[in-house]
């Protein structure tokens, strides 16, 4: 049923029937594990319950709920549960009326069908026209105009019709005997022909060894001379990850502690002193006067100097997925990547306009929400579901970007701790242990003590004062465009 419901075929969806489950916001009982995967099943496919809390059966003198009427993309009105007419069963009659008038929009759940190859000849065909990026209302009109064409391009190039993908192993030979097999299993079912058990085993047994058989000259072409290790080896290896420079124990040593003539180090920690500065709190001043936020910010010399070039959009692009999956736009990394190659300007230029004139686009703010139960938790309580939102591929673009002139900006400012090893590159968790290891095992060389306090900020960004980022932001003289 999952597999049919999330076909593309389907649309408009109604079911109707004896579920044998309880959903929280109908019933109070207990939660059994069929209950939590039912609960699963509807949220993942968006699916909405037209039950109200009135039972709809009696079983063994209990009247529960365990007849649901499931609905998407159409409207269920009237839903109400007949008490006075008598059944033979246990479930009462249900009845309800069914309005489709609302339309059906195009559910792009899967893109396996999307025919990429009309797409680039319709890209590389249009003259796309768009209003200069000299203001913010431009910059808008034109963020609009490009994200309507191409998810325009993908609705009208995408085949709604359940296509069925073969293993790259799966032969015409293969086909053929499987087709055999059926119509001898057919007949051996109906009884016409009982003497063909014996010819039946002996093609099962041919149509198993040909499998085997199919399966490992596949492996010899996919395994060959010129490429001995094959695709994984391939993909393993594209993107190298550097390895960071671990500093030897001795160096590390030398440079946190400095043990006095005659008496026992005085240990202190290295980050209080050198970057005390960075802990300070936001002056009084400015929680009374945001418009310090505004002018707090180096003055941009910089209006004319490209922020976004062709170079860096193909960078990254190069570096996302094209199994991404994408926004309610539909908009994948694949179609910017045939965008960016057939007309490259179109990209860079909308995300220097978008950075220059502080623009983010309303739409690459809708996302696509799945909600997920947590296993284990209280399906009655909000925080136990994971949400998992699909945004727009053209604002994660964006954010890269952007992301990518904030590192720049702090390589060459050196404006960051040399302590801080989250989102930095070149650094990670391994070189933040060996950082902890190091001071411990100094501290143990002296007959120190060493005590570790760990923090944990839960909801962090829904928790930060924005005036204290945007002052800081200020302090470490990021341009005013960042």
């Amino acid at each position: 049923m999952h597999y049919h419901i999330r076909s593309p075929k389907l649309q408009r969806v109604i079911l109707a029937g004896d579920f044998n489950c309880h959903v929280p916001w109908i019933s109070q009982l207990k939660l059994r594990p069929r209950d939590r995967e039912f609960i699963v099943f509807i949220l993942n496919n968006g699916l909405l319950t037209a039950n109200s809390e009135f039972p709809t059966c009696k079983h063994q003198g209990r009247f529960t709920t365990n007849d649901y009427t499931l609905y998407r993309d159409c409207q269920v009105n009237n839903w109400v549960v007949d008490v006075a007419e008598e059944t033979l069963l246990d479930h009462r009659y249900v009845i309800f009326s069914i309005d489709l008038s609302s339309s059906a929009e195009l559910d792009l759940n899967t893109y396996s069908t999307t025919n990429y190859n009309r797409i680039q000849e319709e890209i590389s065909a249009t003259q796309v026209f768009l209003l200069p990026y000299n203001s913010q209302e431009n910059t808008i009109q034109n963020a609009s105009a490009i994200t309507a064409w191409l998810s325009h391009l993908v609705h009208t190039n995408t085949n709604t019709s359940t296509t069925y993908s073969q293993s790259h192993w799966w032969t015409p030979e293969l086909d053929r005997m499987r087709r055999e097999l059926k119509a001898l299993n057919l007949k051996m079912c109906h009884g016409a022909h009982p003497d063909l058990r014996g010819t039946a085993k002996e093609r099962r047994k041919s149509y198993r060894k040909a499998i085997r058989v199919a399966k490992k000259m596949a492996w010899r072409k996919f395994i060959t001379i010129e490429r001995p290790w094959g695709k994984p080896y391939k993909i393993c290896v594209k993107n190298k990850v550097k390895q960071q420079v671990l500093i030897p124990d001795h160096q590390l040593l030398h440079e946190k502690f400095v043990a006095p003539a005659g008496g026992s180090p005085d240990v202190t920690d290295s980050t209080s002193s050198s970057h005390h500065h960075d802990t300070q709190m936001v002056d009084s001043d400015l929680e009374e006067e945001d418009e310090f936020l505004v002018n707090a910010f180096p003055d941009s010399d910089e209006e004319d100097k490209i922020l976004v070039d062709a170079d860096t959009i193909v960078d990254l692009l190069k570096k996302s997925s094209n199994h991404t999956t994408p926004g309610a736009d539909g908009i994948s990394y694949k179609l910017l990547k045939i965008l960016n190659k057939s007309q490259p300007h179109i990209l860079s230029n909308l995300m220097e306009g978008c950075i220059r004139f502080a623009v983010f686009p309303m739409e690459w703010k809708v996302g696509k929400v799945i909600w997920i139960l947590k296993e284990g938790r209280d399906p009655h309580k909000s925080s136990s579901y994971r949400p998992i939102t699909l945004l727009s591929n053209l604002g994660k673009l964006l954010e890269k970007v952007l992301s990518v002139r904030i590192h720049d900006h702090i390589q060459q400012t050196n404006c960051i701790a040399k302590e801080q090893y989250g989102f930095m590159r070149g650094r990670n968790t391994e070189g933040a242990i060996h950082s902890l290891l190091g001071s411990v095992r100094s501290a143990h060389l002296f007959n120190q003590h060493v005590a570790a306090v760990t923090l944990d900020i839960s909801s962090a960004f829904d928790n930060i004062n924005w005036k204290v980022a945007l002052s800081e932001l200020a302090r470490m003289k990021f341009p005013q465009w960042i």
